[in-house]
This record gives C-alpha cells, structure tokens and sequence, in this order.
C-alpha cells in the first residue's frame, strides 16, 4: 500500500467515525426513557387580586395521570418539573392545582387563604401541546356575583 492510498483511507476513516459520533449523540441525547411519558415545557405566571403570588405550589395532573409542579417566585413566575432533570407537564389536558404548600400532613380543618376552586375542587384547566407552554393564572380571593 502506498503513501497516498494509505492517507485517503485514513481521511474516509475519519469522516465515518465522525458521523458515527455525531449519530450516537444525536440518538442518545433526543431520546427518552422508556418509562416517561411525552412532556412539554410549561411556565407562566399566578397572580391573585392582580398582585404576585410568591411561594405558592403550582401542579399540573394530565388525564394520563402524570404529575408536574412547580414554585412560584417573588414575581409569582413557575415553571413546571416532572422528576429530576424532566423539566415540562404531560401532553393533553391538565387539571391545574395552586396551593399554599404546607409542613407536613395538614388537618382537615386547614382552609387554604387560596380558594378552594384553584386546588382542592380546581375548576383550572390547560391544555399542554409539544414545544413551550406558557399559562398564566389571575386568581380571585373572593368569588365575584354576576
């Protein structure tokens, strides 16, 4: 074998393991568990009265029964988790929960300052489709006549 047969063989060689490289991370990185199910990326923003809601519990219940929460900020802005580094909610339609969290199990005679309508009998909905999500809450501390 000469020089240059040697050396074109070498470059073909390269480009190969290149695109064998590029394809295994491309598979292993756009690939997910088995065992998790389709989420998308949800954030947004819940107010109550027009003002922040800070430090309120935020979670998401697919009709496939997959759960994502999150935590409001001081600008009352969340975005939603499924478990460890699963950042999003199922896909369809979400029962959505807001809540103050709690130390621990809570009486049941515990009355939420949130109104029932928004966590325990949540009338909330959204509907999460592929790619981002953004729903914003503007909650009402007092139910209004109409």
């Amino acid at each position: 074998m000469n020089a240059a047969h040697a050396s074109g063989l070498l470059i073909n060689l390269r480009r190969q393991s290149g695109w064998m490289v590029a394809l295994v991370v491309f598979v292993g990185c756009s690939t997910r568990p088995a065992d998790q199910p389709v989420i998308a990326a949800v954030s947004g923003r819940v107010t109550m009265d027009g003002q922040p809601l800070e430090g309120v519990s935020v979670v998401f219940e697919s009709e496939r029964g997959v759960l994502s929460f999150g935590n409001t900020d001081a600008d009352g802005r969340y975005k939603l988790s499924y478990i460890r580094s699963a950042k999003g909610a199922g896909l369809g339609k979400n029962i959505v929960r807001i809540s103050t969290p709690t130390m621990g199990p809570t009486s049941p005679l515990h009355k939420d300052s949130i109104p029932a309508i928004y966590n325990t009998q949540s009338t909330l909905a959204a509907e999460v489709v592929k790619g981002r999500n953004v729903f914003d809450f503007a909650l009402e501390s007092t139910q209004r006549s109409k």
